[in-house]
């Protein structure tokens, strides 16, 4: 089922993937798909020694990096708790608690995701349910499983 989307909004679904974890191809993905209007956008990649976390905070990091106009406002739609509670709240505690809190795993990307955040005045992330008939979400996990499959030639 394709969501209805607001108009003069860009909205980015975002995946992560991993295959052959413990493994030496310790492989991962992430998707994107981007919409805006009439305006329909993929990009995806392929992560190398890398974690499921990793890929779903990529996702939307080279998502936000790839937009120029700053002013449209953006809807971030993620499958992953741990990145949408982490870049709407968790963040906020790890920052004030100068990084404190246990070893904040990934603390790299998280940085660089808020930087991203920061860039649009009007941005918001929003939970979905994964592999529950939403087309963009879908269609992003999909990106991410091409590029795997490309990658370990299966």
């Amino acid at each position: 089922m394709k969501p209805e989307l607001t108009p003069n909004t860009i909205h980015i679904f975002t995946d992560g993937a991993i295959r052959n974890r413990q493994t030496d191809r310790n492989t991962a993905s992430w998707g994107c798909v981007m919409i805006y209007n009439d305006k329909y956008k993929e990009i995806s990649g392929l992560l190398h020694d890398s974690t499921n976390n990793i890929a779903e905070l990529s996702a939307p990091i080279n998502g936000l990096k790839s937009l120029k106009d700053t002013k449209i406002p953006i809807v971030v739609y993620c499958d992953s708790q741990y990145v949408v509670n982490g870049i709407t709240t968790w963040i906020y505690g790890w920052i004030k608690n100068g990084w404190k809190h246990g070893k904040v795993k990934n603390k790299e990307l998280w940085i660089e995701l808020l930087k991203q955040k920061n860039r649009f005045p009007n941005i918001s992330f929003l939970w979905v349910r994964g592999h529950d008939d939403n087309y963009f979400n879908e269609r992003a996990d999909k990106l991410c499983n091409e590029e795997l499959d490309r990658y370990l030639n299966v």
